[in-house]
């Protein structure tokens, strides 16, 4: 994935992945963790952090419409056991 700012804006890129989408729900339970985190904690931070556990597939802390973070996010790993080590 790849971490950038537009007009001062956090903003990440990765490539397409079909098995990303909504219809492919059971293998994005298994490899996804809900995570708290501190508001002022940036993308590339959090990436660091939780790449430890194996290879992240998709990253993301959500926002408020102001850009703010909502002091959470979402981690999808490629293999499920990375997503159990990462809890």
């Amino acid at each position: 994935m790849k971490y950038f700012e537009i007009n001062g804006k956090q903003c990440r890129a990765l490539p397409f992945d079909k098995q990303l989408l909504g219809s492919n729900k059971d293998r994005l339970l298994s490899h996804n963790i809900f995570v708290k985190v501190p508001k002022e904690l940036k993308n590339e931070e959090l990436h660091k952090m939780f790449s430890k556990s194996g290879r992240i597939k998709s990253l993301k802390i959500s926002i408020n419409s102001d850009y703010s973070s909502r002091g959470y996010g979402f981690i999808c790993y490629e293999e499920e056991n990375a997503a159990n080590e990462a809890l």
